[in-house]
This record gives C-alpha cells, sequence and structure tokens, in this order.
C-alpha cells in the first residue's frame, strides 16, 4: 500500500512489489521502488521538510547541467519535491546502480579522482546558494565537548582518545575563514559515491546540500577517501584527486589547517550529537543502533591533527 501512494505521488507508475530498503542515512531512509517505469529511489525523511527544498534542487539542476553525475530529484504530480504519506515525508529520486566503496579498504584511484572531478565541477559553477552556512559546519565549542563526553563516560564507555583529540579538532573548526560561500554537496564522502559498472562515480544524497567553503568541502573530501590506506597509496590518491579538482577550474591552494575547518566542526558535532543520543529517551533504537560506529570509536578516536598535516603536505604545488 505504502509502495502504491508514494509512486501515486510522483506519478511513478504501477509497483511491481512493495518498498525494499536499501540504505539508510542520518536524514532519511532510502527505497528502491520498482514500477512498470522501472526503479527509482525514494526516501522517507525523518524531520520532514526543511524549508530549503526547492534551492537544493536548483543546486542539482545546475550541477548536473555542469556533468556532475548525480540521480536527478522527481518531482510530484503538483510540483513539489516533497509528498506526505500519511506521518511521513518522502523525496524521488533517479535510480542509480552502482556499489559504494568498503570503507575497510583503499578507494580506487579512479573513483576518488571522479569525486574530485565532480566536486570541481560544482564548485567551479560558484553556485549563489543564498541563505548562511549552516552552524553545523561554523565550528564547536569545548563545553559541548565537555558535556557530551560526560554522559558517554557515565555509560562506563573509555573516553580517553577522544578528549584528547575532540577540543583539538574544536579548535581547527573556530579558525576564520576567509572564503564566499557558494553552493556544495555538505558530505562527499564514501558512504554518499556509488561506482557504477563503466567506473563513473556519482555522487548521491544531496539533501544536505547548501551554502558552504568550497576548499573546505574539497579538503575534507580528500581525508574522507584516503583515510585508512597506507602512506604510498595516500600520496598517489591526493595526488590523483588535487589535479581532477583543479582539471575542472576550481582552486584548491591551502595555506593551513583552516581548509579542514569545516569537516573538523562536522566530525565533532556529529560526535557529540550521538554523544547526547546516549542520554535522550525520545531518540529511537534505529537511531542509536545508526550512531552505535560512531560511539564504538570514541575510545579509538583517529581524526587527528597529525593526519590533516600529512595530508597538506601531500597536495602537490
Amino acid at each position: 500500500m505504502q509502495s502504491s501512494l508514494v509512486s501515486d505521488s510522483f506519478a511513478l507508475g504501477s509497483p511491481r512489489r512493495e518498498l525494499v530498503e536499501v540504505a539508510r542515512g542520518a536524514m532519511g531512509q532510502v527505497y528502491r521502488l520498482e514500477t512498470e517505469r522501472g526503479p527509482f529511489a525514494v526516501k522517507r525523511l525523518f524531520d520532514g521538510p526543511t524549508g530549503g527544498e526547492d534551492a537544493n534542487a536548483q543546486l542539482q539542476f545546475a550541477a548536473h547541467a555542469a556533468g556532475v553525475p548525480l540521480p536527478l530529484p522527481i518531482v510530484t504530480k503538483s510540483g513539489e519535491l516533497l509528498t506526505q504519506v500519511a506521518e511521513d515525508w518522502w523525496r524521488a529520486y533517479e535510480w542509480v546502480d552502482g556499489v559504494i566503496c568498503p570503507f575497510d579498504a583503499a578507494a580506487p584511484v579512479a573513483a576518488a579522482a571522479g569525486v574530485a572531478r565532480s566536486l570541481g565541477r560544482l564548485h567551479a559553477l560558484r553556485h549563489e546558494e543564498g541563505g548562511e552556512v549552516d552552524g553545523w559546519f561554523l565550528g564547536v565549542d569545548d563545553s559541548s565537548i565537555d558535556a557530551a563526553l560526560a554522559i558517554a563516560a557515565a555509560r562506563g564507555l573509555d573516553v580517553d582518545a577522544a578528549q584528547r583529540e575532540l577540543p583539538r579538532l574544536a579548535a581547527i573548526s573556530r579558525l576564520p575563514l576567509n572564503s564566499k560561500p557558494i553552493g556544495c554537496h555538505n558530505d562527499p564522502d564514501r558512504g554518499n559515491v556509488l561506482v557504477r559498472t563503466d567506473g563513473v562515480s556519482v555522487l548521491v544524497d544531496w539533501d544536505n546540500a547548501g551554502p558552504a567553503y568550497a576548499e573546505c568541502e574539497f579538503a575534507g573530501a580528500l581525508f574522507g577517501w584516503c583515510y585508512d590506506e597506507s602512506p604510498e597509496l595516500r600520496h598517489e590518491t591526493i595526488e590523483a584527486m588535487v589535479h581532477a579538482y583543479r582539471e575542472t577550474g576550481a582552486t584548491f591552494a591551502p595555506r593551513g589547517l583552516e581548509v579542514f575547518a569545516t569537516a573538523c566542526s562536522s566530525w565533532v558535532q556529529y560526535t557529540v550529537m550521538c554523544c547526547e543520543h546516549l542520554a535522550d529517551a525520545d531518540v529511537s533504537a534505529a537511531t542509536l543502533s545508526f550512531e552505535r560506529p560512531i560511539i564504538d570509536r570514541l575510545s579509538t578516536f583517529d581524526e587527528t591533527v597529525g593526519k590533516l598535516e600529512r595530508i597538506l603536505e601531500m597536495v602537490p604545488a
């Protein structure tokens, strides 16, 4: 029944079967919807409309026109980007067949370069997104970290590594940026990239896209795509990503650790939020389970300033 109501709202045709869960993110659950017209991706949003859906979609269409491989959003029969079915809000996208690069293995250099090329094409647009940069990306104060880690420690968790590294990353998150915000994807990690059988890297999950800082987004992507690689592989991947990014006309000339400010803000904010949820009776068991990997990493927290410094050393002139 749910598949029929969602499909009818977006005029996608008659469903062949019920919705199949395929992925979960922080903002919603993604399903595969198969109809007589083919497969589509539909996303049930946890928090409903944000009010920025139109600007979000305009950025996606502009990025697609500039050559960024992405699944285009699909509007409802009334021309809206969201539809409400019972108590849930839904979005719909074109379906993409592809695989996510494993997090426990080195990312293929070609896939990483493809992501860099997409970000370069997006950033080279200098898309005027409007609005302000979300506070999520603008830094974290140490008191928030202390309170969140106190919650985790009270539950018997080892927070020594996080207590050592999080304030150092938070200090970077507060460094001043002399950049003008433009339209960015805001989450180009491995979990949001599907590599098709032809090797093309497709950037998905644009629901969080909006105004941010281009060089900071690309710097965060360098870290995310070289996360667990050996120094030799990391150097090769960084060089390939930087060259692919610059070839699009986008600029990347980092001067110091401030280029990681928004990435550090996001890492710290998310860790703080996951710790806070441990003491929030209103947070669902499904959300706590989704966030468990972050909690489990508190004792070995390894987003370190040293890693960021090494990445900068490998960026070609």
